[in-house]
């Protein structure tokens, strides 16, 4: 009676087993698909601060370059402004 007991639990053991390793087998796969999902989300993030880093160095640029002709403008007119005193 006894060894049925065991021979029992320990087919019972085997069954929790085997549904153990099948339920480890399935959170695996839901990691590596969260794994997979987080790493695009990562990649998306990251080309997203490149493109808004990328575009905020082009306004910066632009501004330099406003501010060159502006300062050059000026140096031109102090020019001319000189220019004309001097024929007046």
């Amino acid at each position: 009676m006894r060894a049925i007991v065991e021979t029992g639990r320990l087919e019972t053991s085997e069954a929790c087993l085997q549904q153990v390793l099948l339920q480890k087998e399935e959170l695996q796969d839901e990691v590596d698909q969260m794994l997979t999902a987080l790493t695009t989300a990562k990649e998306d993030i990251d080309k997203a601060n490149m493109d808004v880093g990328l575009e905020i160095w082009q306004e910066k640029l632009r501004m330099i370059r406003l501010d060159k002709i502006c300062v050059d403008t000026r140096h031109f007119v102090e020019k001319i402004k000189t220019l004309l005193d001097l024929l007046v």
